[in-house]
């Protein structure tokens, strides 16, 4: 629920009321049954017959207890846990790997997503960064230089393929209108010229009123790595030249609702754990009211947490 994503706050709900059926129908429901239905002869012997039971196996784990066993034990345990923590240095929130995370890497659509990437400069991975200016300001000069400076940065970001923007088929259309020459593929500080040159561009490409121009970008994959690198140079870019009027927001396409995910996941990660060893930790003193039992129990999930981000 701190997570302030939609769908994971949806499946915080759905598991809570699940496991409160799980405790409503164990802990009250079963016993209220039974009450009614009572335990068989038969049933009474078994437990008789498991209350007597040596359990030879259990009493050999049980010596664990004992200071010769459990000291190096411990000891053990805080080795594990300094390591986890050496290695939980370079946790990283995201997806590791190329392709769709829910399929194998030898999936039919992560091999088709690899040739894809190995043989044309595009991607399935469009991180679009939202160019803002005021209302038909998106093709003057000052904007479309500045624009065009953003896609520079980033084509130089390790990951980045190629960009498709408003401005650089205004590049192209200049160029188109003066016999292709290649010289002539750069603005022009004529505005007539400007606006001849956003005539006909595709509505994805810029708003009606010429005040948002989405700029995609192309990725090489989702990684977290990846995604982080881009969000970083667009943040520095925007902290650099955000003025009065022009702003560049973060960020849409499948990348950017990815790196979006991935930012509030890590900014609530701590809490997250935080509120979960709280709530696990009361309802274990409240069920032992012992603080001896809580930390006998609550130090393993411990561990296992911080050797689960290794």
């Amino acid at each position: 629920l701190v997570i302030d994503i939609g769908v994971i706050q949806q499946l915080a709900i759905t598991a809570s009321i699940g496991v409160f059926v799980a405790l409503f129908t164990k802990m009250f429901l079963l016993p209220v049954l039974m009450s009614y239905v009572g335990v068989s002869p038969r049933g009474l012997r078994q437990q008789q017959k498991r209350n007597a039971s040596s359990w030879p196996l259990w009493q050999r784990v049980s010596a664990v207890v004992e200071p010769r066993i459990g000291v190096p034990l411990l000891a053990f345990a805080l080795v594990l846990l300094g390591l986890g923590y050496y290695g939980a240095r370079d946790l990283k929130i995201g997806d590791l790997d190329e392709g769709a995370p829910e399929f194998r890497p030898e999936a039919r659509y992560n091999l088709d997503n690899a040739y894809l990437l190995d043989h044309y400069t595009t991607s399935t991975d469009v991180f679009v960064v939202i160019f803002k200016t005021a209302q038909e300001h998106c093709s003057r000069f000052t904007a479309a230089d500045l624009a065009t400076r953003l896609e520079q940065e980033l084509r130089e970001v390790e990951g980045v393929e190629s960009v498709e923007s408003l401005y650089k088929t205004m590049r192209f259309n200049i160029m188109a209108r003066n016999e292709g020459n290649p010289k002539w593929a750069e603005f022009s500080r004529d505005q007539y010229v400007m606006n001849n040159a956003r005539t006909g561009v595709a509505r994805e490409f810029v708003d009606s009123n010429c005040s948002i121009a989405p700029i995609s970008f192309y990725l090489a994959d989702h990684k977290a790595e990846t995604l982080t690198r881009v969000v970083n140079a667009v943040e520095a870019f925007a902290a650099r030249h955000d003025g009065d009027n022009y702003e560049i927001l973060l960020a849409a396409g499948n990348s950017g609702i990815e790196a979006a995910t991935n930012i509030v996941i890590k900014h609530s990660e701590r809490l997250m754990l935080i509120l979960v060893f709280l709530i696990v930790g009361t309802m274990v003193w409240f069920e032992f009211r012992s603080l001896r039992v809580t930390f006998a129990l609550m130090a393993p999930l411990y561990l296992s947490t911080v050797l689960c981000e290794t």
